[in-house]
């Protein structure tokens, strides 16, 4: 019996079951294609993006000597996107950037009335990595800026 309450204690209080994981599902995408026939900038717009991406603690494997605690994960491929750098969790918020890509992420959205709920949301910038959508690297070699926001459940 005594080992069971320690097993449980250690369990309880370790530092990944006090973690936070939430499962974030993209509402809407937008941005810019080049349109090399009419040589022209062309804006794309989707309601219904099917992407789906997990922020939480990141795995000791993706650390490579990095400070960050948290980061965003592709959901169907498992791979880390985006290391959070700036995870501040007395509030709920993380900053995730790099060259091309920046992910923030809010446990708590304010509503119309402006007061605060408990509704996590997530929004990713990009330039050309096209990380939810099945183009290459860049667009014909172009980067090609995209915003996708959505919602997020917590899973843990």
């Amino acid at each position: 019996m005594l080992r069971i309450v320690i097993i449980l204690c250690f369990v309880a209080f370790s530092p990944s079951a006090m973690s936070e994981a939430y499962l974030c599902t993209a509402e809407t995408a937008a941005g810019l294609t080049y349109n090399k026939k009419s040589n022209k900038w062309e804006g794309w717009h989707t309601d219904k993006p099917n992407y789906q991406l997990v922020f939480k603690p990141l795995l000791d494997t993706d650390k490579k000597g990095s400070e960050a605690e948290y980061g965003f994960y592709n959901v169907s491929s498992g791979k880390l996107i985006q290391q959070c750098d700036d995870w501040r969790a007395e509030v709920g918020i993380a900053f995730c950037a790099d060259r091309f890509q920046n992910f923030k992420f809010s446990r708590e959205t304010a509503n119309n009335k402006g007061k605060y709920e408990q509704k996590a949301r997530f929004i990713a910038y990009d330039l050309g990595l096209t990380f939810f959508r099945d183009t290459s690297f860049l667009d014909d070699g172009i980067a090609t800026p995209s915003v996708v926001m959505g919602g997020c459940i917590k899973i843990n």
